[in-house]
């Protein structure tokens, strides 16, 4: 079973409040859940985030992949940073939960000829009389 760490909505209509979750991957967003890991209340100001880290570090030695919201919550509350220490290897360190690519690459450049390369003398600029004005 893929197990994911990520938020599932409660509160009120524009009054985001989230938990962290531990789902089966096939679960929809508010649906049924393995366990709860904190609470995440990004209306006040600092948002607050409150994780059991010794449980998230449990879940994601067993494997389990943060959502890309997830994996910077877990960033910035130092839970990646214990999970290097003891396992410098693991999978989640290693690359983003998606794999984007960046947006130069979504564009397509048109290619370019290879020049040859011409005589490494500069020409000479013939010299043209100004218009209007004939030559003797």
């Amino acid at each position: 079973m893929a197990t994911r760490i990520r938020l599932r909505r409660t509160g009120k209509k524009k009054q985001a409040y989230y938990r962290v979750v531990v789902v089966d991957s096939r679960s929809p967003r508010d649906g049924r859940f393995i366990e709860i890991l904190g609470n995440y209340n990004p209306n006040s100001n600092p948002p607050q985030l409150e994780i059991n880290e010794e449980r998230a570090l449990y879940w994601l030695l067993k494997g389990a992949r943060p959502t890309d919201t997830m994996r910077s919550l877990l960033s910035k509350k130092g839970v990646l940073a214990r999970l290097a220490e003891e396992s410098p290897g693991h999978a989640v360190l290693k690359r983003p939960y998606k794999k984007r690519r960046p947006p130069d690459a979504l564009k397509t450049q048109p290619e370019v000829p290879d020049v040859e390369e011409a005589d490494t003398e500069p020409e000479e600029a013939e010299e043209k009389a100004p218009e209007g004005v004939e030559e003797e």
